[in-house]
């Protein structure tokens, strides 16, 4: 919300010139990452007049943003935990996303795994004083059911005959400085 004092005489040049000079103020979020939940604008001189004839003050205005539960903040870029079902991550899927601005299509690609991330250009916050908006990321998590029917458990069992064993690591048990040498080829 913002708010600016009543004895305020603001003009359109000023509060674009507000706009431009934004210094972001936050607290540290989850993993250390700034929420940015309070923006801070402040303008020299453009403020009410000071006691007897004095020079103006500065026009400070506070800008104090709410968080969305749905998404986590970067900065100007959001992320959004996407929950997908087996057969969704394994076959592909097109999907609806909210973001700040309404739903967005999102086509995921077949064999999506989990902690997989898609990234939507200019569907995140917008950048203040620079234009353009952050990004949208996408982090995929697939689901996996605790109770089955029966019929699902058939086919899961079915689905087990054929497929084969998951792809190995050619890195599994490797000590880092090994893959550290492998990599540089000696």
């Amino acid at each position: 919300m913002l708010s600016i004092h009543p004895n305020a005489r603001t003009t359109p040049a000023v509060r674009a010139e507000i706009a431009r000079s934004a210094e972001p103020t936050g607290e540290a979020g989850r993993y250390g990452v700034s929420t940015e939940t309070i923006r801070k604008w402040r303008k020299r001189g453009a403020g009410a007049p000071g006691p007897r004839n004095g020079p103006p003050g500065d026009l400070v205005a506070v800008l104090d943003i709410a968080e969305d539960p749905r998404f986590e903040r970067q900065g100007d870029d959001l992320i959004y935990d996407l929950p997908l079902s087996f057969t969704q991550a394994a076959l592909g899927a097109e999907l609806s996303v909210p973001t700040p601005y309404g739903a967005a299509a999102l086509k995921l690609q077949p064999g999506t795994q989990t902690g997989a991330v898609y990234r939507l250009r200019g569907k995140g916050l917008p950048r203040v004083g620079e234009g353009g908006r952050g990004d949208l990321h996408v982090r995929v998590h697939v689901w996996t059911p605790t109770k089955l029917t029966a019929e699902q458990r058939a086919l899961l069992e079915q689905l087990a005959k054929v497929e084969g064993s998951p792809p190995g690591d050619e890195h599994t048990g490797k000590k880092f400085w090994e893959q550290l040498r492998q990599a540089f080829g000696r």
